[in-house]
């Protein structure tokens, strides 16, 4: 059985849009899709395929004048060489150019008026509309990340305030079990009281800080150092002997 035949890939199909003022008369004129129709010294011509009910026919199509070169170029107009023209650029490309199109055709360029195959056209339009979604998502993490941060600093704030204190009172404890004479059996039984009361809060603290610093693990990267390093010194300074005038 013979291969088919390739479809045919039909007449090429130009996109002319704005990039702003598309409402403004002499480009809304040109703003639509032009498909190809003959040629002109060498190169496609294009014709308008959406027309309004007031509007004429609009081609696009190079002209070559060798006696005048401000003719030479592309031109938008009402027929292949007609007389009547809206817009003109002096490209001599084999194909219309994207941009530097002058509105009158002897007036100045209209950069925002730009020609472009429709499969290009389509093709950045994909690219654009990916641009916003990206966008869009990286505005929606921000504030997510916003809103994780001002959670996560509350949490370092307290997981602070937490080991500030207890450290205090361990320093306190410490300070008035030195102070405690030897021979004072009752004072000794109270500081080691007491010092017992603060390991206890100090091992609270510390399993607090571990499980934080597990769930930190979460949180975002410019809270976690922060949040890891929220520590309480060194236990050691709590003393862990049975008699206070040991500490």
């Amino acid at each position: 059985m013979p291969p088919l035949p390739r479809p045919s890939s039909g007449p090429e199909v130009l996109s002319v849009y704005a990039t702003e003022n598309e409402e403004e008369i002499g480009i809304r004129t040109l703003v639509g899709e032009y498909v190809e129709k003959g040629t002109s010294y060498g190169r496609k011509c294009y014709q308008k395929t959406q027309l309004r009910p007031e509007e004429m026919d609009v081609f696009i199509f190079y002209w070559e004048d060798p006696d005048s070169v401000e003719f030479t170029g592309w031109w938008f107009g009402d027929e292949v060489g007609g007389t009547q023209a809206w817009s003109r650029n002096p490209a001599t490309s084999q194909r219309p150019p994207k941009t530097g199109w002058t509105i009158p055709w002897d007036g100045e360029v209209r950069n925002e008026l730009c020609v472009s195959s429709k499969m290009e056209k389509q093709s950045e339009e994909k690219k654009q509309a990916l641009a916003r979604m990206q966008a869009r998502r990286q505005e929606e993490d921000a504030r997510l990340n916003s809103s994780l941060e001002t959670q996560w600093e509350q949490r370092v704030e307290q997981a602070t305030e937490k080991c500030a204190e207890v450290e205090l009172d361990a320093r306190q404890a410490l300070e008035m079990a030195a102070a405690v004479p030897d021979d004072d059996v009752d004072a000794c039984k109270e500081a080691l009281a007491a010092l017992s009361a603060q390991q206890r809060a100090l091992a609270e603290v510390q399993r607090f800080v571990a499980a934080e610093g597990v769930a930190a693990a979460k949180a975002p990267p410019i809270l976690k150092k922060d949040l890891l390093e929220r520590a309480c010194h060194d236990d050691s300074r709590v003393c862990t002997s049975s008699t206070p005038a040991a500490c």
